[in-house]
């Protein structure tokens, strides 16, 4: 992950890392897991889905290296705005 990204997370307070993320995000109560690690030359972003005793793994992607990809989680139903990433200006989105 590129330098740049890991510190504007740590600026702006998110609370996750950049690669990894918690939330319900099959509605069950229960607190799952996103991430994003590199194995055999390929990024791969997984959801871990907690299943009591286990989690259920479900790979979202697979994809060749980008050091700006990183994961952000916005609330169920709401609308991506033009991100930080796209606007290229280096500050949050504007409502």
């Amino acid at each position: 992950m590129a330098p740049q990204i890991a510190d504007w997370f740590r600026e702006y307070k998110f609370a996750y890392r950049p690669n990894m993320l918690t939330a319900d995000f099959d509605g069950d109560g229960k607190k799952d897991y996103a991430m994003r690690i590199h194995s055999a030359g390929k990024d791969i972003t997984l959801a871990l889905l907690d299943r009591g005793s286990r989690y259920e793994s479900h790979v979202l992607s697979t994809d060749t290296p980008d050091p700006f990809t990183f994961l952000l989680l916005y609330e169920k139903g709401a609308r991506q705005k033009k991100s930080w990433v796209d606007s290229g200006s280096g500050s949050l989105p504007s409502e």
